[in-house]
């Protein structure tokens, strides 16, 4: 009779720890309730490399919030849990941009983990985010248990995946990926980017998970420099901004750069006899290449860098100008 009275409270005991695991905030020590990475491979944002990865597609455009993690809690596998991480956001897959990075303690291997507070993302439009280990605490793979990032909102209307000017067509060009009970937008002009004039409306395109490619002729009476905004409408007039692009189209037609896209060589052209030269930056702010011009057209091999986004800034008599280009 001793050892069944023993034995029931064993199990009661059992039953109610397996419940504390399921309390808000705590987290199982079991195996299969985590993600692990045991082989590096190749990673969506090619700036990191080979690497222990793991990407969540949202499904729709959020604004990201604070995080929280759970680390690898498995009683016999606590190593294999993330230390520093890394982490990125993207709007469509693609283009990636880091919204910070972190150091993930270690973890108890207790039913009454708690997890930590991460990163913050302050109000970052994602629908793509995107974390990279850097280290962890010695095993040869990699793990944690959980991410939860807290949305300030729904669903965003609209994924605005590009937003940007060309001096050249004296154009603004816009892409978007996904459109759910968009309106239309308006463009807006400032000359200091703190007062703005409404320039004209542009009404949707077909709505849904579909690319959608808008441009806009700039009036030809607009001085610069001079900077531009979109300022969508839902259906319902909640509106939100786009990024703000700054222009400086003057006597902008002394530099050319083709093709672009590209997935080898560039050219450089431009008509100015007096030249300093030219740097080729990533999308981390870092000079990777300089060089000097050469007569008539410049090359440039880009074969060996990763695909991706990147900025050409030449000097011509003491003047900047900047030009983007997508390496394919």
């Amino acid at each position: 009779m001793i050892r069944i009275l023993l034995i029931i409270i064993l199990s009661a005991f059992s039953i109610l720890c397996l419940h504390g695991q399921n309390l808000p905030d705590r987290h199982s020590t079991n195996v299969y309730d985590s993600w692990v990475s045991c082989q590096l491979s190749a990673n969506p944002n090619p700036l990191r490399g080979p690497s222990h990865w793991i990407k969540y597609d949202l499904g729709s455009l959020y604004s990201l919030g604070k995080s929280k993690m759970w680390n690898y809690n498995h009683p016999n596998n606590l190593n294999r849990g993330l230390q520093q991480i890394v982490v990125d956001v993207s709007l469509n897959g693609i283009t990636w941009s880091q919204a910070g990075s972190f150091i993930l303690d270690k973890a108890d291997a207790s039913g009454f983990y708690v997890g930590q507070a991460s990163i913050d993302f302050q109000g970052i439009n994602a629908r793509y985010v995107l974390i990279t280990a850097l280290s962890n605490y010695g095993d040869p793979c990699y793990g944690f248990g959980e991410l939860k990032i807290t949305l300030a909102n729904g669903p965003l209307p609209v994924i605005l995946t590009n937003f940007e000017g060309d001096c050249l067509q004296k154009k603004l060009y816009w892409q978007t990926s996904l459109e759910i009970n968009n309106d239309y937008f308006e463009i807006e002009l400032s000359t200091d980017a703190i007062y703005w004039q409404k320039l004209d409306v542009i009404p949707n395109k077909p709505t849904g998970h579909t690319i959608n490619n808008y441009d806009y002729n700039i009036p030809l009476d607009i001085s610069f420099p001079a900077y531009f905004r979109l300022k969508q409408y839902d259906l319902n007039q909640t509106s939100s901004y786009s990024p703000i692009i700054k222009l400086n189209c003057e006597n902008d037609d002394i530099l050319s750069i083709f093709p672009n896209p590209t997935s080898d060589i560039i050219y450089i052209e431009t008509d100015k006899s007096v030249k300093a030269g030219f740097e080729l930056i990533n999308t981390e702010g870092r000079v990777i290449f300089r060089g000097a011009f050469q007569e008539g057209k410049t090359q440039l091999s880009i074969a060996q860098y990763p695909s991706g986004k990147y900025i050409i800034k030449c000097t011509l008599n003491g003047r900047d100008l900047y030009r983007d280009i997508v390496k394919i």
